[in-house]
């Protein structure tokens, strides 16, 4: 009653959109959270860590966040090693997590991402830079998937205009 026909039409396109970004996202953050999950408990277990499988679920789940939350997540992990075995194991605790996430954010995570969401690094990291510090954590866990829409209807209008300048000619 309120919209226009393809006011309607435009609306459904963009929500469709919507959430097939977002459930892209969320099925890829949840896969590397898996493997994250069972790279880190193998590397743990293999280092003979106390309470590696509780580690290694904080690792995989703390990977959901971006970019923060494998830091942090890492992080507690040394930190812990070093209260519970010694300095010189949380050492190469964080050395092997390190090298893990590196693995992870270099490899793994762009192969499972590779054409899904097609939104540049730069623009994810200023869209969870500005959703954190507006949103708190809501707006870091939503800031790729908005990126990706925001890109979605920039790159619409585009060609819109660009179609609409080529009829004109």
């Amino acid at each position: 009653l309120i919209f226009p026909e393809n006011g309607k039409q435009v609306i459904v396109k963009y929500i469709n959109r919507t959430l097939s970004i977002m459930y892209k996202y969320i099925y890829c953050q949840l896969e590397d959270a898996l493997i994250i999950f069972i790279l880190s408990f193998i590397i743990l277990a293999a280092m003979r860590v106390k309470y590696a499988p509780v580690l290694a679920l904080m690792l995989g789940l703390f990977n959901l966040i971006p970019y923060f939350g494998a830091i942090t997540a890492s992080t507690f992990a040394a930190v812990l090693t070093v209260f519970t075995a010694s300095f010189s194991k949380g050492v190469w605790v964080a050395v092997a997590l390190i090298i893990l996430q590196q693995i992870d954010a270099n490899v793994i995570q762009p192969r499972l991402v590779r054409g899904v969401l097609q939104v540049k690094p730069f623009w994810v990291l200023c869209g969870i830079s500005v959703g954190g510090g507006l949103f708190g954590m809501w707006g870091i866990l939503l800031a790729v998937p908005f990126m990706a829409l925001v890109k979605t209807i920039f790159d619409d209008y585009y060609d819109y205009v660009k179609t609409k300048k080529n009829t004109i000619e």
